[in-house]
């Protein structure tokens, strides 16, 4: 339940929001389950505020400070996320239909089952963010980075990632169905159990090596080429990629 004072603060406008946060912020900002959809919150400093199960639907929150908030489930369809802060932000299971996420900072934020279609993150941070089992229909990820992110058992379909970087990322069990891969990076990234359907681009696609698979401690296993000082030619891997047949567990 969310706290009445803090809502009625924060619909008093950015500058008097920020303005109480840096004189109190020891205090936890609860704004769950508030109806905060179309306001303007560019450059509100929310950082740790707890807006889980809030209707954030068409809200600018372009510039806005987002680190560690709890975003679980909320709904962000529309929304203007534009280059804002949600590094270790928790968005499990939210909503983020059409929303623009471009050139925001996600790392190491939780974006399990988040359904992310339509939406634009271009150029956004997602080193090592975990985004297991989303939803990513019509994405925009081009040029986005996500060295280290976990993209287990995640539906990619017609979404761009071209210039993407998936260096050392875990596909394990993704859906992959026509996937604009143009001049992405796959150096280090895992592949296990991953199923590759329909029209994939791969030009120019770069990759030294890749693993096949996941030990029993969660580490990545099955190194291709196999031997530790040998890497892919240019061109080699999406080579190998177009000849392989990928199926899911």
């Amino acid at each position: 339940m969310a706290n009445a004072d803090h809502v009625a603060l924060l619909r008093q406008g950015v500058k008097i929001w920020n303005a109480w946060r840096k004189q109190f912020p020891q205090v936890a900002v609860d704004l769950s389950a508030s109806d905060l959809s179309s306001i303007e919150l560019s450059y509100a400093n929310l950082s740790g505020a707890n807006l889980s199960q809030s209707d954030l639907r068409y809200a600018n929150l372009s510039y806005a400070n987002l680190s560690r908030a709890q975003l679980t489930s909320c709904d962000l369809s529309a929304a203007n996320l534009r280059s804002s802060d949600l590094r270790q932000a928790d968005i499990r299971y939210a909503k983020l239909i059409a929303a623009n996420v471009a050139a925001a900072r996600l790392e190491q934020a939780r974006l399990n089952v988040a359904d992310l279609d339509q939406a634009n993150l271009s150029r956004a941070n997602l080193t090592a963010a975990n985004l297991t089992a989303g939803y990513l229909n019509q994405t925009n990820l081009s040029y986005a980075n996500f060295s280290h992110a976990i993209l287990e058992v995640v539906y990619l379909r017609l979404a761009y990632l071209n210039h993407a970087n998936l260096s050392c990322a875990n596909l394990r069990g993704a859906q992959i169905l026509d996937i604009n891969f143009t001049e992405a990076t796959f150096t280090g990234a895992c592949i296990a159990d991953c199923s590759i359907i329909g029209f994939t681009t791969l030009d120019d696609i770069a990759c030294d090596y890749i693993f096949l698979d996941v030990d029993p401690y969660n580490q990545f296993a099955n190194r291709l080429p196999a031997q530790e000082n040998t890497k892919f030619q240019p061109g080699e891997f999406a080579q190998w990629l177009q000849r392989r047949t990928f199926s899911s567990p």
